[in-house]
C-alpha cells in the first residue's frame, strides 16, 4: 500500500481590502507620522499600503517609554528639592506643577496614540473616503508639503530653544531630554490641526461642487447628490471622531 502525503491547505490571511491605503495619503500621514515613531507612540500600522492596529509590541515598547519618562521627570522634581530657598521656591511649585501635567499628559498620550489606535485607524479610512470624492491634486499636493515644513519648524524650533537653555542656564543633560519630551505632545497638537485643516479644504471643495450641480445633466444629479451628502457626513463624522480623540488631550496642554 502506498504511502500517501497529504500537503496541508495554503490557508493565507487575507487583509479586507477595506483596510488598504492609497499612495498620496500614505505621502500625506508620512511627515505626521514620522514624530510618532520616533518618539515610541504611533498611532498605528502602515505595511505594504494596509493599514493596522497597534501590536502588542508597539504598546509593551511606548508603555516602557512613558514610564521612563515619568521616573524622569520624579526625578527632576527631588533634583530640584536642595534649590528651596525662598528666591527659587517658584522653581520648586512649578517643577511638581510640571510633573503632574506631564503625567497626565503622558497618559493620554498612551490611550489617545495606542489604545485607542482603531479609532485613529476609522479617521484615516474616512478621510480616504472622502479625499477620492473630493480631490484637488495641486492643493493637496500643498497640504503635504506644508505638513513636512510644520513638522521640520517644531523640531527646529524645540531643539534651538533646548539647546539655547542648556548652554545660558547651565542645565543638567535630562533637562535635555525632558525639553523634547513636550514636543511628545505638540506633535499631536500638529497632527490635528493639519487634519481639521484638511477638513476644511475638503469643506471649500464640496462648496465648489455643490454650486456646480447646476450645470449636471439631470439623470446624473440624484446619484451625484447622494454621494455629495455621504461626503458632507464624512466630514462631520470625522470631526466628531477627531474631537472625541483629541478634546482631552488638547485642552490638558493649555490648562
Amino acid at each position: 500500500m502506498s504511502k500517501i502525503n497529504k500537503k496541508p491547505p495554503d490557508v493565507r490571511y487575507v487583509v479586507p481590502t477595506t483596510y488598504a491605503i492609497d499612495e498620496d495619503i500614505q505621502s500625506m500621514l508620512n511627515p505626521l507620522n514620522l514624530m510618532h515613531k520616533i518618539f515610541f507612540c504611533p498611532k498605528y500600522q502602515i505595511r505594504n499600503n494596509i493599514i493596522l492596529p497597534n501590536g502588542y509590541i508597539s504598546k509593551i515598547v511606548c508603555l516602557i517609554v512613558t514610564v521612563m519618562y515619568i521616573l524622569l521627570f520624579l526625578y527632576r522634581v527631588y533634583y530640584v528639592q536642595p534649590l528651596k530657598t525662598k528666591q527659587l521656591i517658584f522653581v520648586l511649585i512649578g517643577s511638581y506643577y510640571d510633573f503632574i501635567a506631564v503625567l497626565i499628559g503622558l497618559l493620554l498620550n498612551y490611550f489617545v496614540n495606542l489604545l485607542d489606535s482603531r479609532r485613529n485607524i476609522t479617521i484615516v479610512l474616512k478621510i480616504q473616503d472622502l479625499h477620492r470624492f473630493l480631490n484637488e491634486k495641486v492643493n493637496f499636493n500643498r497640504f503635504v508639503v506644508l505638513n513636512w515644513i510644520s513638522i521640520i519648524i517644531a523640531s527646529f524650533f524645540y531643539f534651538i530653544i533646548i539647546v539655547v537653555g542648556k548652554i545660558t542656564l547651565n542645565q543638567p543633560n535630562f533637562e535635555f531630554i525632558c525639553g523634547f519630551a513636550f514636543l511628545r505632545f505638540d506633535v499631536n497638537i500638529i497632527y490635528i490641526t493639519r487634519f481639521i485643516k484638511l477638513l476644511s479644504i475638503k469643506m471649500d471643495l464640496w462648496i465648489n461642487q455643490a454650486w456646480d450641480i447646476r450645470q449636471m445633466d439631470l439623470d446624473l444629479i440624484d446619484s451625484y447628490c447622494k454621494r455629495m451628502f455621504q461626503a458632507y457626513a464624512n466630514i462631520l463624522n470625522i470631526y466628531d471622531l477627531l474631537k472625541a480623540s483629541y478634546q482631552q488631550l488638547v485642552s490638558q496642554l493649555f490648562v
